[in-house]
């Protein structure tokens, strides 16, 4: 494994990746770890275009092979390259390691949909739990679980399940916001009023704690704070 990435072998897996993603010849497709270009090749054939990443030297001349008048291929980090690109659909085999910037990532672009593949506990974590990340994903997108995957579909074989699943995207936050966010859940297990000294907080809700808070509420006191920046 480099870099964290396990290549995906399991054609019926990447069948069901494509088929995912709702793919036609009108999409700008982005992904990030093209690996060998196993799933790269794929969306070539099915996108309008297709704007790849891979960091790995050795994998870059790999996935150089494929030969496609609608794909860019760069030896960057897509995570830096992402920023700069424009796009309408994310779809990668992501290292896990790399889960939580890849859902910030998104949330901060406009886009219409993204597949990728996860850890199991980390899907679970931003389906169920409470936390920075997880509201993070939650207000930015609609969450659909596509299928578990077998630790057999990958090569080296990972010691954590996984789970593919969809983002439909619903709102975009700021950079701001999302440091906001993070700020605001270092508080959880308390009432917000004792964070008070750092993001203005509405007097109406400083007696409840981060975790009795909704969605609506946290939104305003994103509102609050990143106006005031």
């Amino acid at each position: 494994m480099r870099l964290g990435q396990n290549i995906l072998l399991d054609k019926h897996i990447i069948e069901r990746i494509i088929k995912s993603a709702e793919l036609d010849k009108d999409d700008i497709v982005f992904e990030i770890g093209s690996g060998t270009g196993i799933l790269t090749r794929e969306l070539c054939e099915r996108a309008g275009y297709v704007i790849s990443c891979e960091i790995d030297k050795k994998m870059y001349q790999e996935a150089r092979s494929l030969s496609y008048n609608n794909l860019e291929l760069y030896n960057v980090d897509g995570y830096r390259y992402a920023y700069i690109v424009n796009f309408d659909k994310f779809v990668s085999n992501i290292p896990y390691y790399k889960s939580r910037d890849t859902i910030e990532l998104l949330a901060k672009k406009e886009f219409e949909l993204a597949v990728i593949m996860v850890q199991k506990d980390f899907f679970e974590k931003i389906l169920y739990e409470n936390k920075a990340i997880s509201f993070i994903a939650r207000h930015c997108f609609t969450i659909e679980h596509i299928i578990d995957v077998s630790r057999d579909a990958f090569k080296p074989i990972p010691h954590v399940d996984s789970a593919l699943i969809r983002l439909r995207k619903r709102n975009t936050l700021t950079d701001d916001e999302i440091k906001t966010i993070k700020l605001l859940y270092s508080f959880k297990g308390r009432k917000i009023k004792h964070a008070s000294h750092m993001l203005v907080i509405d007097h109406t809700i400083s007696d409840k704690r981060v975790e009795e808070l909704n969605e609506e509420e946290i939104i305003s006191i994103l509102h609050l704070n990143t106006s005031n920046n």
